[in-house]
């Protein structure tokens, strides 16, 4: 099974995922027929067929450890649930070990990484990888989905090293502070390069580095201390590529959307001037922008290339055309060297419109499309969220992507505030303009027919609608290990607070096919992940279940709220439950015109658009049903 690995990143294995057609013969063949027929989960992924790895685990410093030296150890902790995920590349920590290594060249000094998160490794695995070495210091960064892991894993490590230094920092210690400072001994807020280097020289001279700018920790009464903020380093060029040699690089296989293929990331800038309120960027960068120079950036690319044979790579800046002259120069430099990469990027709208002479140019450097943060297509929820954007804004910028010869992508929100059952076959209405003549682009698409599901909307600590979250909805959040964008954990009460009814007077067969495919794709294929056929049908059957008693309780009277409590207790559900059931429903079918809203009126009068789903899709969810429902669907059809 491990040649599967080698045959996906083949010659051949490439041109197959580039082709759709040879994508619809596996999905007929292998995902519609054979897999259910040999009762192997329907999601096989080549990663869980190899058990989620493929080498060995790594721990890997820039030398053979000397406990002479000082030794810091960085850590990506896992997920909550590791196996399906996108492989993170920690661009944070990689980049200070590159930078703690060139500053204390000359000292004696020692920086590793261990990536738990690209290589599937639980806590009961890290501990003995860490234990076996003497460290220093121990620095974990994460996110706010990963806070949990990352205590639990801080308890272990004070247990068993409790002469190491923890540390911590990233989105979530830079953003919440007070969630997690009494787990470790300091945090790093932010841009973190200068403070880790002052504070590395101040432990190895035994100084008090207690007063260093860009820090919290504990004083010794119990109360947070916070050191006063660090300027942030004006010139990125400061700064090293980030450490390549010290991340498991061949983890990193989640393929670029469009064609495929084993994608790196790249950052040309740090930083936003926008303050969207659902984003934590402003926080973590303070809403400024800086740059590297063209050529470093061309330099690295070049690197990445010839070290690890790959020409596919995605820009992580938040928005990468601000800089119109960089874009300018690194295009060139591109073009002039014949690199031969593909390559996307993240942008706004008005960056795209105010580049358009730049797309053609872009194009020819190898960038096959800019991903556009759209959010919402609702323009109350532009304004909720502040996201100083317009729907026609979005629709001009997708408009000049296609002349120039790219596929536009996007992002975008489900359950912003603001948003409306109307709301929902407006967007589709959008999304149905931008794929207009062409085919859904393969890995970015999650749904095998033209209903959309994009990130839900998630309320992060210290932004704008953390602030005013309980004025604007519901919050659903019941397990921090549950806290990102692949599950509903908020509901706007605009949405909430409409009122709901279908244009049937019976449910077919094929809604329910459709919405139990849109609980796969949307939530069981993201996290938990790894399930059994067995399992997926029983959370597939519940959904159903909702889906029924959500349409037996909708009358045009009741409000969105109201049906949902009414589905909780008819079912015996947790209210959370009912409601993330409910308003899912009403999404896939608000989409199709089958659900509308008494409140805004309008909606009744638009035509129903009832998707096609594709037969192996069809096939696969009877198959599940047939084999492992406890009752028949026509049940739930026929009530």
């Amino acid at each position: 099974m491990r040649y599967l690995y080698d045959l996906k990143e083949s010659k051949w294995g490439m041109a197959f995922q580039r082709s759709p057609w040879a994508h619809r013969l596996f999905d007929e063949l292998g995902r519609g027929f054979l897999l259910p027929l040999l009762g192997i989960p329907v999601d096989l992924d080549v990663r869980i067929a190899l058990g989620g790895r493929r080498h060995e685990p790594e721990l890997k410093t820039d030398h053979p450890i000397n406990e002479c030296e000082f030794n810091l150890l960085f850590i990506q902790p896992p997920l909550p649930d590791n196996l399906r995920q996108k492989r993170l590349v920690p661009i944070g920590i990689a980049a200070l070990a590159a930078f703690l290594r060139r500053e204390l060249k000359a000292e004696a000094f020692n920086v590793g990484i261990l990536d738990a998160q690209a290589q599937n490794l639980s806590i009961a695995e890290i501990l003995p990888m860490v234990t076996a070495h003497r460290w220093d210091a121990i620095g974990i960064g994460f996110m706010t989905v990963q806070a949990d892991i990352s205590k639990n894993l801080a308890r272990a490590l004070r247990t068993l090293l409790p002469h190491t230094l923890l540390l911590a920092g990233g989105n979530h210690p830079t953003a919440a502070p007070e969630s997690v400072a009494m787990f470790f001994d300091y945090l790093f807020m932010g841009e973190s390069e200068w403070t880790l280097l002052e504070w590395t020289r101040r432990i190895i001279k035994k100084q008090n580095p207690g007063n260093i700018p860009g820090m919290v920790f504990l004083g010794a009464d119990g109360a947070l201390i916070r050191t006063s903020d660090r300027p942030l380093e004006k010139s990125l060029d400061a700064f090293p590529d980030i450490a390549w040699d010290l991340l498991p690089v061949h983890s990193y296989d989640w393929p670029l959307h469009v064609v495929g293929g084993r994608r790196l990331p790249i950052m040309a800038s740090r930083g936003c001037p926008y303050a969207c309120t659902f984003c934590g960027s402003s926080n973590h960068w303070r809403r400024q922008v800086r740059y590297r120079s063209a050529n470093r950036v061309f330099e690295e690319i070049k690197h990445l290339q010839r070290e690890f044979k790959t020409d596919y790579f995605h820009f992580k800046d938040d928005n990468f055309g601000i800089n119109a002259d960089f874009v300018q120069n690194f295009c060139n430099l591109v073009i002039e060297a014949d690199l031969g990469i593909t390559w996307i990027c993240t942008d706004r709208a008005s960056h795209t419109i105010r580049n358009r002479a730049l797309l053609p140019i872009m194009r020819k450097a190898g960038c096959i499309g800019i991903e556009i943060g759209i959010e919402s297509a609702d323009p109350q929820s532009y304004i909720e969220v502040n996201k100083e954007q317009d729907v026609l804004e979005t629709h001009e910028a997708i408009k000049l992507q296609r002349q120039a010869g790219m596929v536009p992508q996007y992002t975008y929100m489900v359950f912003s505030p603001g948003e409306t059952l109307l709301s929902y076959y407006n967007q589709k209405t959008f999304f149905d303009a931008i794929h207009a003549g062409m085919t859904p682009p393969r890995f970015f698409q999650p749904l095998p027919f033209p209903l959309y599901v994009g990130q839900f909307a998630t309320v992060y600590p210290n932004t704008g609608f953390a602030a005013t979250q309980s004025k604007l909805g519901l919050n659903l959040l019941d397990d921090q290990d549950l806290g990102h964008h692949f599950n509903i954990t908020f509901l706007p009460y605009s949405l909430l607070e409409d009122i709901p009814f279908w244009r049937t007077s019976e449910l077919q067969r094929d809604d329910f096919i459709l919405f139990g495919i849109g609980l796969w794709q949307a939530f069981y294929a993201q996290f938990p992940g790894r399930l059994t056929n067995r399992r997926l049908t029983m959370h597939i059957w519940e959904g159903m279940r909702g889906m029924a008693s959500f349409f037996r309780n909708c009358d045009g009277t009741r409000t969105l709220q109201k049906v949902a409590a009414r589905v909780s207790d008819e079912l015996n559900w947790h209210l959370h439950k009912a409601l993330r059931i409910s308003t899912l429903t009403a999404y896939f079918f608000a989409q199709q015109g089958l659900v509308c809203s008494a409140v805004h009126g309008r909606n009744a009068l638009l035509p129903v658009r009832r998707v096609r789903i594709p037969g192996f899709k069809k096939r696969i969810i009877n198959f599940l049903l047939w084999k492992y429902a406890p009752e028949s669907l026509n049940g739930l059809v026929d009530f």
